[in-house]
């Protein structure tokens, strides 16, 4: 596959041991990732690259990878749509790599299905960002 920028997600932490086994979307999963203290920097250094690539190009592939499956660079690509959605950018994604070991299932534990309180993360986030 080839990407314009390349996130690398295994510098987040994922501090829930119950998180790992959830929906990516979860809202404790996704405070998690951002209050992490390499989210800021990824979202710094993030804006720098996607401003210099906007400068060439009108899109961006952005890659965001994670070696051990605990679903960092899943909420990270779903924080980002989510934020620049919000900003008015149009976003395809995010996609889903999958594996051996992969299973394309949806968490069905009801305390996941908090989706307002997600979205409402997503925007204090893009109020800042």
């Amino acid at each position: 596959m080839k990407y314009d920028i390349l996130v690398k997600c295994w510098t987040l932490t994922n501090d829930k041991a119950y998180i790992r086994h959830c929906c990516a979307d979860h809202p404790e999963h996704v405070k998690s990732i951002i209050n992490c203290s390499a989210f800021k920097t990824i979202m710094q250094d993030l804006r720098s690259q996607l401003e210099e690539q906007w400068k060439h190009q009108s899109s961006a592939l952005v890659l965001c990878v994670d070696g051990i499956g605990r679903h960092r660079s899943v909420a990270l690509a779903g924080i980002l749509k989510a934020v620049y959605e919000i900003k008015g950018f149009t976003c395809n994604g995010p996609l889903l790599s999958t594996s051996v070991k992969w299973v394309g299932r949806a968490c069905s534990l009801e305390h996941c299905r908090k989706k307002q309180e997600t979205q409402k993360i997503y925007a204090a986030l893009a109020d800042e960002w």
